[in-house]
């Protein structure tokens, strides 16, 4: 019994032996054949900045994805479970800030649809009810949900912050600077000084709210969201003040940290166009969008440099996105749409009078600085001199400082 045992070890040995040889001979080939390689830059290209940026949104794109389809699962299981219900919610509203806007948000919406009329749905559902009416420019339904989610919860800074920005976005910073100075009750300094340099800044401010802005920023983290909010503000007043190569610092600086937000590039789109600089807009966004909104800045700019190739890529995107010219828009719809059929028949169809009609329902119910200017354009455009006489009255009112819209005024009345 002994023999055959040992042989049985020698011809282990061998075989480890051999193999250990194999492995050796393979390595040398392998990095004899790398050193015959010719030593050129073009063999090996280096991950840039932003192909590991790309990258490393698509996996994040596939977690999201992944984790919205569990939940579809478990929804459509248990389409009564609250819990279930407001996880999905917030994924399509995620998903929405990437990708297909109008049909997330619609999602979100279908799938809160058995507490969405509640006079005091629970508090996740309240949330995202309310996120949802101020997506859908729906101010007064969310302003009332913002409203009862502080009641209910005091310390919800969310409920209390966004409450304030939207009652800004109206035009109401009277009560806008109270929301802000309710913060103070729950020790937020930083972030109810935040809140009142954003309402000050287009109340005769300016100046003082960006200095202010740019201490806080100093103390927060590169990473932090209240940065990015910060910088975005930032990049406004700038902009209002007539400091553009600061703007466009700050432009870039929060559109590296939050790639998915459309509102951001609409407004740097819009910032490039101003400056007509329509070559830099199209190559800083050289696809498509989702968002209606920056498809009409990209037609624009196309237009602008009457490139007809661009001219189709963008507007045939943009008329299947829209229904464009065909679409017809009532009263009591959302305003967002009359913001951009305003834009459409300003800059694109070249329409002032119906452009003139949508920018003044545009206006009955949000007064941004973007809002003014383009109610401007198109009363310009018509020699409408009631709408004129409500934008010098405005400006009046709240001392606003914005050198686009007075650059628009001298060279009208220089006319």
């Amino acid at each position: 019994m002994a023999k055959p045992a040992l042989q049985r070890g020698l011809m282990f040995r061998n075989k480890r032996f051999y193999l250990g040889l194999f492995l050796i001979l393979s390595f040398l080939l392998i990095g004899l054949f790398i050193l015959t390689l010719p030593m050129s830059k073009n063999h090996i290209t280096p991950a840039t900045e932003d192909s590991v940026k790309n990258l490393q949104e698509e996996d994040s794109q596939r977690v999201l994805q992944a984790s919205t389809q569990a939940l579809e699962t478990a929804w459509h299981q248990q389409p009564n479970n609250v819990q279930f219900a407001t996880q999905l919610a917030e994924h399509y509203v995620k998903q929405a800030k990437q990708i297909n806007r109008d049909l997330y948000l619609y999602l979100a919406k279908q799938t809160l649809e058995n507490w969405w009329n509640q006079k005091n749905p629970p508090l996740a559902v309240l949330s995202l009810r309310a996120y949802l009416y101020q997506a859908e420019h729906q101010f007064s339904q969310a302003r009332a949900d913002w409203q009862q989610l502080s009641q209910r919860q005091p310390d919800n800074l969310t409920a209390r912050f966004s409450l304030a920005l939207l009652q800004q976005i109206q035009g109401d910073y009277k009560a806008a600077i109270k929301s802000c100075k309710s913060l103070l009750k729950l020790q937020q300094l930083t972030l109810s000084t935040l809140c009142q340099s954003s309402i000050q800044s287009v109340n005769g401010h300016a100046q003082r709210s960006y200095k202010l802005l740019k201490v806080l920023l100093k103390s927060m983290p590169s990473d932090d969201v209240w940065r990015q909010w910060t910088l975005a503000t930032m990049a406004e007043i700038a902009t209002r003040l007539g400091n553009m190569n600061v703007a466009e610092s700050h432009f870039k600086q929060v559109l590296n940290g939050v790639s998915g937000d459309a509102y951001l590039k609409v407004r740097y789109a819009d910032f490039l166009l101003q400056q007509q600089r329509p070559n830099d807009l199209l190559e800083q966004f050289s696809i498509p969008y989702d968002d209606p909104a920056l498809l009409l800045r990209q037609v624009h700019a196309a237009r602008l440099i009457n490139n007809r190739k661009q001219i189709e890529k963008y507007q045939s995107h943009l008329s299947q996105r829209l229904n464009l010219p065909h679409q017809d828009l009532r009263q009591d719809e959302p305003s967002l749409q009359a913001a951009i059929l305003a834009y459409y028949y300003l800059n694109i169809d070249k329409q002032p009078k119906q452009a003139l009609h949508y920018a003044k329902l545009n206006w009955e119910t949000q007064k941004a600085s973007e809002d003014l200017r383009l109610l401007l354009r198109a009363a310009q455009l018509t020699d409408d001199k009631k709408a004129l006489d409500v934008i010098q009255q405005w400006r009046e009112k709240t001392a606003l400082e914005d050198v686009i819209l007075e650059d628009l005024l001298s060279k009208y009345t220089q006319q």
